[in-house]
């Protein structure tokens, strides 16, 4: 379903009992969405597999290196980033976090 807002809402985000409203901004264009999402949430109906375990432990342990990630190292992966475009592997990465990530999963790390 789409919804159209007049008389000055710009934007509309969040959750209302069962509804969820979202604006994107894609373009120069604002789209405001609304959803029905069931009442008593969402329920998983298959169980977790081995390797999405393996994917949640490996995102996991990129976290805990991010949080522990002293600033001049953050500073150095900067440096890197912009030196190499904003890219890395052929990819562009809008943040710096998402950067570090590709090469944290690559293993290519700073010495």
């Amino acid at each position: 379903m789409k919804v159209t807002f007049k008389d000055g809402i710009e934007s509309l985000s969040g959750k209302s009992g069962n509804m969820i409203f979202k604006t994107y901004r894609r373009g120069g264009k604002i789209d405001t969405r609304a959803y029905l999402r069931p009442l008593g949430g969402y329920e998983r109906s298959t169980p977790v597999t081995e390797k999405e375990m393996a994917c949640r432990e490996k995102f996991a342990a990129f976290q805990k290196f991010w949080r522990s990630l002293p600033p001049d190292n953050k500073m150095r992966y900067q440096e890197l980033w912009e030196q190499d475009g904003f890219t890395y592997r052929g990819k562009q990465y809008g943040t710096l976090r998402g950067y570090v990530m590709a090469r944290y999963y690559a293993l290519d790390l700073l010495a």
